[in-house]
């Protein structure tokens, strides 16, 4: 009885996936989150009506809010590469002091360090069962990533399992969702709209958008027509 609206956007996913052979996850249900009355009003109108200028009210939003989302995902994709830098610059820097000589190559320590982006919350079970290693040595790893400013300790599970948490790639996810959540605003607009107005949308989609008395439709005439309003 619940849950088709979190289906469908799962599913679009799949879908986004298997067109583009990258395997990058949209966020743009973040977007709709902030635009929650247009994505209501886009399946309402598809849902309730059968013409085609009407779904293509719901095509137009539903194109822009996957737009917005890929430049959010674009830019957080920026930003962990930051991090993922100033990581590496850590550990370096972390070694130097230690006296000890850069960790080799495919070693333990580089190979958790290139993955804290895909993994920041690690435990060293999960680590040492992904890359092949002892947990002694996949703790010993992230221990010091700790030490390097990587990695805090931490725990989950209700406090039951020791963990490490990526604290800067954590942040970074919630500030991203925070930006999504936030309506898109033109710095000479700082009053510009959460989302694109119902009118607005129509106008777009090249509909006069005029009520029609007495039913749940509108005119789906061309804008600026003479005459009557009327469902073509």
């Amino acid at each position: 009885r619940d849950g088709n609206g979190r289906i469908g956007r799962a599913l679009t996913h799949t879908v986004l996936a298997r067109a583009h052979p990258v395997p990058t996850v949209i966020p743009f249900s973040r977007v709709f989150a902030a635009r929650k009355q247009a994505y209501i009003e886009g399946l309402t109108c598809w849902r309730t009506y059968d013409g085609v200028d009407e779904r293509v009210l719901w095509v137009i939003a539903f194109a822009e809010a996957i737009i917005e989302a890929a430049g959010l995902a674009q830019q957080m994709a920026r930003e962990l590469a930051q991090i993922q830098s100033d990581h590496r610059q850590a550990l370096t820097e972390q070694r130097r002091r230690a006296g000890q000589r850069a960790p080799r190559r495919g070693s333990a320590v580089l190979r958790l360090l290139e993955e804290v982006t895909s993994h920041p919350i690690e435990t060293a079970a999960a680590a040492a069962a992904r890359l092949g290693v002892s947990t002694v040595a996949a703790r010993e790893a992230l221990d010091e990533l700790v030490s390097a400013g990587v990695y805090r300790p931490g725990k989950i599970d209700k406090g039951k399992t020791v963990a490490y948490l990526a604290i800067g790639v954590l942040d970074l996810a919630d500030e991203v969702a925070a930006r999504a959540s936030t309506p898109a605003r033109h710095e000479e607009d700082t009053a510009a709209p959460a989302a694109p107005t119902r009118t607005a949308r129509r106008e777009r989609a090249g509909v006069c958008g005029y009520p029609l008395p007495g039913v749940k439709a509108w005119c789906t005439r061309a804008s600026g027509h003479s005459g009557q309003h009327s469902r073509m």
